[in-house]
């Protein structure tokens, strides 16, 4: 699947991987996402999140509140794996650039998917960062003026 991401988007999921794994996690959580977003900043997501006046390091200070840290390290030697609401990001965020015409999915897409879920740390973080989430939604779902690599 991973052929059919953005290059950015594979630096966000590789992010993602090392955020959970700082952290001594078995998976990589939705809120390990937005901080493999944070740790890409030349990415679509970043960049749209900072057009919006959010400020990333303040963003990232308030996930990592929200975040449990294991004891131990992951047993898990390759890729950790996806939790659910993680997973369902991510093949919903297949479904918005299927759903555009969109050839690959993007780090935009995939932040427009992580803020569709309702009542989630992810959106909280966000709102308490200052962000319009609807303006913010509403700016991701315009396609990109050039596409991410």
């Amino acid at each position: 699947m991973r052929e059919q991401f953005t290059q950015h988007l594979r630096q966000v999921l590789d992010a993602a991987q090392r955020a959970a794994r700082d952290l001594n996690r078995d998976f990589v959580s939705a809120e390990h996402l937005i901080l493999g977003v944070i740790d890409t900043a030349d990415c679509d997501a970043a960049r749209a999140i900072e057009r919006n006046e959010v400020n990333l390091p303040e963003l990232r200070n308030r996930l990592m509140r929200t975040l449990p840290s294991g004891d131990n390290p992951p047993v898990v030697m390759g890729e950790l794996p996806l939790s659910p609401k993680a997973q369902r990001a991510v093949h919903h965020a297949l479904v918005l650039a299927q759903r555009g015409g969109e050839p690959v999915v993007s780090s935009r897409l995939l932040l427009c998917s992580l803020l569709e879920e309702p009542d989630t740390a992810v959106r909280d973080s966000f709102r308490s960062s200052g962000a319009d989430l609807d303006l913010l939604q509403r700016k991701l779902s315009e396609p990109p003026e050039r596409p991410e690599e």
